[in-house]
């Protein structure tokens, strides 16, 4: 969500992508991709999974957020959201306290399921639970197949999404958000498309986005036949597989219940839970994550969003409309 490819699909959502960098001596040590939106009380803007900094660069923050605040200003924010990519610690979040900014409710899941790559492939067929091992034997046993994919099976992709969603109870976007995505990360190599077939039809999708050596599972279905050949278990591994060939150190499953997260960390978060909205999305991640970590893998608990208000009346409106319209989290959900 911080790449150029992102940012020119947010764009097409409505967002304005703004790019920041951050040089010491002539050498970028911070790079942020801050996104902007118009609404009916002001431009919003995030920062989501970001800002990066350099590894062992800590302490060019405060002159970043300088530059962030400056951008946001410009552009007549009533507020800036930061949601980074940093591991939950408490001397993170303290940081971001004394820089003005005030914890705010997640919108990307503060917990998910990382697989470490660098396994041998030995180590992570171990790692899988007996069920999801005894799936993935099925499936192959049954003659399921795994094909890369392009864009003219996103008609199909969508159709096992929709028909998944509705058999499960969870909440999807348009055909055109995952068409937009398609279009602006498939070209730089980022979006990649995986189905399983059985008998000539398909019955398993599943979409990844990689970067750098990183790989990320987003969106994934499968048909209400063919459910006896045990197709999502082997596709999810074969996506796995498919990941570390091509050099990818971690796998990231995607959100779980953060109860998972707070339990691993042996703390309670201090802040206040978001409501009926939360509970509502937790639900849905608890029936994921029964299927997730059958891969095994580590919970990953980020140190979630945090928010600064330049008008704090703005921001309270703001705030009232997005609890109703959820304006921002339809681009972002995971």
């Amino acid at each position: 969500m911080q790449s150029y490819a992102w940012g020119e699909f947010a764009s097409r959502a409505g967002w304005l992508p703004v790019r920041v960098a951050h040089d010491r001596g002539g050498r970028p040590i911070a790079a942020t991709q801050l996104l902007l939106r118009q609404s009916s009380v002001g431009r919003v803007a995030y920062v989501p999974r970001g800002p990066s900094i350099a590894p062992g660069e800590d302490a060019a923050l405060p002159e970043l957020i300088e530059q962030l605040h400056g951008v946001a200003r410009d552009h007549q924010a009533q507020a800036l959201t930061i949601e980074p990519a940093w591991r939950d610690d408490r001397f993170l979040a303290a940081r971001l306290r004394a820089l003005g900014f005030l914890p705010t409710d997640a919108l990307q899941p503060r917990t998910t399921l990382l697989l470490d790559l660098r396994a041998d492939l030995g180590s992570l067929t171990a790692g899988l639970s007996p069920r999801t091992r005894y799936n993935v034997r099925a499936a192959t046993s049954h003659g399921v197949t795994i094909e890369p994919s392009g864009e003219a099976e996103l008609p199909t992709f969508y159709r096992l999404l929709l028909e998944t969603s509705q058999r499960s109870h969870f909440s999807i976007q348009p055909y055109d958000y995952y068409a937009a995505l398609w279009h602006d990360l498939a070209g730089t190599g980022q979006a990649h498309l995986l189905m399983a077939r059985h008998d000539g039809d398909t019955v398993g999708v599943a979409m990844l986005l990689t970067m750098g050596t990183a790989a990320y599972y987003m969106y994934g279905g499968s048909a209400a036949t063919h459910r006896d050949v045990k197709p999502s278990d082997f596709l999810q591994w074969e996506a796995i597989r498919w990941a570390r060939e091509r050099g990818c150190l971690t796998y990231d499953l995607g959100g779980i219940p953060d109860e998972v997260g707070r339990e691993t960390d042996g703390r309670r978060d201090d802040r206040a839970s978001s409501g009926e909205e939360s509970a509502d999305a937790s639900r849905e991640l608890w029936g994921v994550y029964h299927f997730k970590r059958g891969f095994g893998g580590c919970p990953v608990r980020y140190v979630g969003a945090f928010t600064y208000v330049y008008e704090p009346r703005r921001h309270w409106l703001w705030q009232v409309l997005a609890s109703r319209v959820r304006t921002l989290a339809g681009l972002f959900e995971r």
